[in-house]
């Protein structure tokens, strides 16, 4: 006889899988910039420089590497990660979807509900836009939905890999091994010997792919954690004390995503009526366990820059379970009212979701208030923009979005946050604001700075403005045009006019710290700690400084020294105040700063009869004595 039902069932569920792949082709020229991180990672390895961001830089700057190593396949033989990269996320987020319709059929669901949860997700903003984005979060909710899906089959060595896809796609992904862990404990099968060991060897492929990658990334890299950890988590707080921290900001996420991701709101009284209906069933409670490792993790880290926070994204599939459980539920009551209501809060949940592509603003490349990080076309054009400008093996470019800047320009990259280079985090940490120093002292043949801070706001980032201030007053760059990245941010980009110290060029500075005096060439007297420390080591406040060495005046000048602080200049052993020009020849210059307290800063300066003052260039300086002298 002719079963009707299951073909239905499986023609409406090709329907939504057709939407979901449908309304992803709509969008997908939408690429997250950090996707591009891991291309260049990938691109890296396949060309046989390892897995570095800027060669012979060995540091840990992405944190997915099942993400990274997949990409760098399909490269060694010509196709580039960001060709492949959005076919595979797509394919993993119809394998979630249909990850949750074998869930919901191992759970009893009728067959209806099952089509109206294949509904929901194929019109899923936070599914279809991470799908194609780039990133490999959905491979993440690949591996958390079937992790789940096989632990309520009873099927070990199916959960046990997709746990160690996941925890190798996200570092985050290690305390999803509890779901399995808690599924190995609670199954019916009496503990006698042989059971214990058949329990035992399914964790053994998750804790030896950690232990593998763990192994691997020590002989790469020297640590045990990414340098993306160092760099989002440099403050001084002890776990507890964060975790107190983030529980508002965790539940702030939580309720306004739950909005965003879950219909406006119209699908929380329904998950928490799933979540309580599956108490009822023993061989699913380790699915309980999934989303709250998430909130779990979302009280650790706290707030995440991206939006529609996509720490939360990899657990929809798991939470939609959930709710169409509780909808099922509802439905077996066997009213023509009960249905009916099912059917009509499905179609509004699914209503909603359209209407999230033009509220979602943060998300969506044309939404008012949308980051320009989350639609990387305008860094992309940038990238075209800075690689003209740049050579390889040259100078490099400086700035804090490094991702399709760092792929398409192929240059060496200098990451104001500090993703890509291990000091910067530890500065960072220690409490030493020398970031200035740390890029500037490299020269970058490029820098490029944000306009604006966030919408509606006119002032740069802060940190940002000390470096514009850096360049105003260092003379070596020029402001050559303004890129834009969105209707109210635009990237403001100089390029150095002026030549990179040489060997043998600059002041010769000396910095005592606890452990001794510390010497090291300065090319320019040009600092901004403001309040942080000159040297590792050193203290905030009550230090003491001083460079010598030779400085050759062409014509006359005036040298002097500008600082928050006293500031002296020596010149010959003779004092030089601002308003005292000094003829062209060569000078013993000595450079005196002492800080009290507060903001610290200090620049050598020089100028000509009617100039405005600038930095004294490397090239006028050596840090011996004068010959003649």
């Amino acid at each position: 006889m002719f079963e009707w039902r299951p073909k239905i069932e499986q023609i409406l569920v090709a329907v939504a899988v057709g939407t979901f792949v449908v309304q992803a082709a709509l969008w997908w020229q939408w690429t997250i910039d950090d996707s591009y991180i891991s291309y260049r990672y990938a691109a890296n390895l396949a060309a046989g420089h390892g897995l570095v961001f800027n060669h012979g830089e060995w540091v840990e700057g992405y944190s997915n590497p099942m993400w990274v190593l997949i990409l760098s396949v399909p490269a060694l033989i010509g196709i580039p990660p960001d060709v492949v990269a959005k076919p595979l996320g797509l394919a993993a987020g119809i394998g979630s979807m249909l990850y949750v319709r074998s869930l919901l059929r191992e759970l009893g669901v009728h067959w209806l509900t099952v089509v109206c949860a294949m509904a929901w997700l194929g019109t899923s903003v936070a599914l279809i836009l991470y799908s194609i984005s780039g990133m490999e979060t959905i491979l993440f909710a690949l591996g958390i939905t079937g992790l789940a899906s096989h632990i309520v089959r009873r099927e070990w060595w199916w959960a046990a890999l997709w746990t160690a896809i996941a925890s190798l796609t996200r570092p985050e992904g290690v305390i999803y091994v509890a779901p399995l862990v808690f599924g190995l404990l609670i199954d019916e099968r009496p503990w006698s010997l042989l059971e214990i060991r058949r329990r035992i060897l399914p964790l053994l492929v998750p804790l030896g792919a950690l232990v593998g990658w763990g192994l691997a990334r020590w002989f790469m890299y020297g640590t045990l954690v990414p340098n993306t950890f160092h760099a989002k988590n440099f403050q001084k707080q002890p776990i507890l004390e964060r975790i107190w921290h983030n529980l508002p900001i965790a539940w702030e996420v939580v309720e306004g995503s739950v909005g965003s991701l879950f219909s406006g709101g119209i699908a929380i009284a329904p998950a928490i009526l799933g979540a309580v209906l599956l108490l009822g069933k023993r061989r699913a409670w380790p699915v309980l366990a999934v989303p709250l490792c998430g909130f779990f993790f979302l009280t650790v880290s706290g707030r995440d820059w991206m939006s529609l926070s996509r720490f939360l994204i990899p657990i929809v599939p798991v939470l939609g379970v959930l709710i169409f459980i509780a909808l099922d539920r509802l439905r077996a009551l066997n009213t023509r009212l009960t249905t009916i209501a099912v059917l009509v809060l499905t179609i509004a949940m699914v209503g909603q979701h359209v209407r999230l592509r033009q509220k979602v603003a943060v998300d969506l490349p044309k939404g008012k208030g949308h980051n320009p990080a989350m639609d990387s076309r305008g860094h992309v054009a940038l990238a075209h923009r800075l690689a003209k400008l740049i050579e390889p093996g040259d100078d490099g470019i400086m700035l804090n979005e490094i991702g399709a800047v760092g792929y398409y320009s192929g240059g060496r990259v200098l990451d104001t946050i500090g993703l890509i280079h291990k000091d910067v985090p530890l500065l960072l940490k220690q409490g030493v604001s020398s970031d200035v120093y740390r890029f500037f002292s490299e020269y970058p043949k490029v820098v490029a700075l944000h306009d604006h801070r966030s919408r509606g706001r006119k002032e740069m980032y802060y940190r940002d403005q000390r470096y514009l201030a850096w360049m105003e007053l260092s003379g070596l760059y020029e402001e050559i045009e303004k890129a834009p990245l969105a209707d109210w941010r635009a990237y403001r980009i100089w390029h150095r006019v002026g030549p990179r110290p040489e060997p043998g060029q600059g002041l010769m500075g000396r910095y005592e710290t606890p452990e001794g005096v510390k010497e090291r060439v300065d090319g320019m007297v040009h600092f901004d700690w403001r309040r942080g420390a000159p040297h590792e080591g050193m203290p905030v406040d009550n230090f003491i400084l001083r460079w010598q060495g030779c400085l050759s005046l062409s014509e006359p000048q005036f040298v002097y020294g500008q600082g928050r602080d006293a500031v002296k200049v020596m010149m010959n052993d003779e004092a030089s105040p601002p308003n005292k020009l000094w003829a062209a020849g060569k000078y013993n210059v000595t450079v005196h700063y002492e800080h009290r307290k507060g903001d610290a800063g200090v620049t050598l300066v020089h100028r000509g009869p009617g100039e405005q003052p600038t930095a004294v260039p490397p090239a006028w300086l050596v840090p011996e004595a004068c010959p003649d002298s």
